[in-house]
This record gives structure tokens, C-alpha cells and sequence, in this order.
């Protein structure tokens, strides 16, 4: 029976004028007046999560930084799953600025940004949250420049010039560090032990429950892990090809209130919403 629901924020959750609206608010405090337990699950550090959450039931859990981070209502403090290497950072630092990219690293409660400040200034936007510091003009932006212990690191750049260079990450990071496309200008790296679906497993268990209790939902690659173990995933029509594949339903997209669709028909039992979800496997 499920009994958790799992929701992405940027492509899932929020439309794209970064909104919640109503009818999907709606949806939810209905299912956690039903006893669901609602974890949200994002790349985006716990704060920026808290904010976009502020209009909904309080969640049993949020997931930062694609897993990198969590914290639970009762949590005095957040707990931390992993983070990346010195070497690492100071290598993906040196090389996305060297491509004219913008680079951001984020640490437990903070995050820090480099290179050109149009591009940085896209997830300022996005996140609702402005940087702790940016560094103008620097060659290289490492954990040892900032003095903290770096669990993520996003670089934003043109959609086809990341395209074009992701090659060069991939061969740089082997299997110190996922790598992610969660918007066309957005690559991000966490690292390699970590995941949705691996922080998920944890809290779970503090609940008492498995993956077969879990309905996720998602849109892109950091959702994939979830899919691959939930009872059942449902995928947006906006998700990604490779996302799609390996869910169980499609519902309509960020913008057509699709969380409402799947939540209504799939534990509201309402016939209409079920109608509009496509089964995939």
C-alpha cells in the first residue's frame, strides 16, 4: 500500500514561473489528511527547498543537493551523506572556467559562485536565494578557496556549449561524482555514493517503511534512481527521454497541474485524473 509520496521540485512540483498552484497544493493536504507522509527531494539546498515548500503541509523530510543532504521536522540538524573530493572540485573549478562557464558550490548551509555573474545570477533567480559570495575574476574556485567541505557543484553555461563539453566532465569525474542535467544549462556533479534514491533508503527506514510504500514523482536525470526502486514512479510530460523510460506512468506536465493528476489518481482514487496518467511499463 503506498503510504509516502516523493516529490521533485524544478520540472515536478513548480511550474515554470516557479509557482506551486493551487490545485496541486490542494492535492497534497489532501493526501497528507489521508496519512500520506510527503519528503520532497531536489537538487536545491535545504533552504531554497523550505521556501518553495512553505505553502504546503510541513513535510516529514526534505532532500537537498540530490541527495547530499536531508533533514527531518524533529531534526535539530541536517545529516550529510557524502561530499567531493578536494581534488575534484578544484579540477571541474578549473575547467568550467576556463570554458567561460559559471560555477557554484554548495556546502551544508551555504554557497558560493564564480565566473560570469549572468550566468550565476540564473540560479539566484531560480533558487530565490542569493550566493554567500561571488568570485569575479578568479582562475579557480576550490574547497580549500572557501574553507568548507563542498557537497555539490553546479556549472551553468549555454545549453549547447555543456552539451558539447560534457565529454570532457564525464572523463574528469569516472566515478568520484554523478553527473546530471536538470535544466538544458544546468550540469551538476554530487557525489558517486550519493542519490534521491540512496537518502531516500535511509529515511525510510527511520519511518518504518521500504520503497514498496513510496510513490515518487520526477521530471529528470537526478529522479532516475528513484525510479529504478519506488513501487511507483511517475514521470511529468515534460521528464526526460531517459526518465521515461523507466517509469511506471506519465502524467501531464509542471504547467497542466500534473502532481495534482497523479496524486488524485493514484491515491485519491478520483477516475477523471487517472484517466489523463499513460501507463508506460
Amino acid at each position: 500500500m503506498l503510504s509516502v509520496v516523493c516529490i521533485d521540485i524544478d520540472g515536478t512540483l513548480i511550474d515554470s514561473s516557479f509557482q506551486i498552484v493551487p490545485r496541486v497544493v490542494d492535492s497534497i493536504v489532501a493526501c497528507c489528511d489521508k496519512g500520506m507522509r510527503l519528503v520532497l527531494g531536489s537538487g536545491r539546498p535545504l533552504e531554497s527547498i523550505q521556501k518553495v515548500a512553505a505553502s504546503l503541509p510541513i513535510p516529514d523530510y526534505l532532500i537537498g543537493l540530490n541527495g547530499s543532504i536531508s533533514i527531518g521536522r524533529a531534526d535539530a540538524a541536517a545529516t550529510l551523506y557524502g561530499s567531493l573530493s578536494e581534488h575534484l572540485v578544484a579540477q571541474l573549478s578549473k575547467l568550467s572556467l576556463e570554458l567561460g562557464f559559471a560555477l557554484c558550490l554548495y556546502t551544508v548551509d551555504k554557497w558560493y559562485t564564480a565566473g560570469p555573474e549572468s550566468l550565476a545570477s540564473i540560479e539566484s533567480n531560480r533558487s530565490g536565494l542569493a550566493p554567500t559570495q561571488h568570485f569575479a575574476d578568479v582562475p579557480n574556485l576550490t574547497a580549500a578557496s572557501i574553507n568548507e567541505v563542498v557537497l555539490k557543484v553546479l556549472v551553468i553555461g549555454e545549453p549547447k556549449a555543456l552539451r558539447n563539453a560534457r565529454g570532457y566532465y564525464s572523463g574528469m569525474v569516472g566515478g568520484q561524482a554523478s553527473m546530471n542535467v536538470t535544466y538544458p544549462e544546468y550540469l551538476e556533479f554530487t557525489p558517486g555514493n550519493v542519490s534521491k534514491a540512496n537518502t531516500l533508503a535511509v529515511l525510510l527506514g527511520k519511518m518504518g517503511m521500504g520503497f514498496g510504500d513510496v510513490l515518487a514523482i520526477g521530471d529528470s536525470e537526478n529522479d532516475i534512481s528513484l525510479a529504478a526502486r519506488v513501487a511507483t514512479f511517475v514521470c511529468m510530460a515534460n521528464a526526460s527521454d531517459d526518465l521515461k523510460a523507466t517509469s511506471h506512468y506519465e502524467t501531464t506536465s509542471n504547467d497542466e497541474a500534473g502532481v495534482a493528476e497523479a496524486l488524485d489518481g493514484l491515491i485519491l482514487g478520483k477516475a477523471e485524473a487517472i484517466d489523463k496518467l499513460r501507463r508506460l511499463t
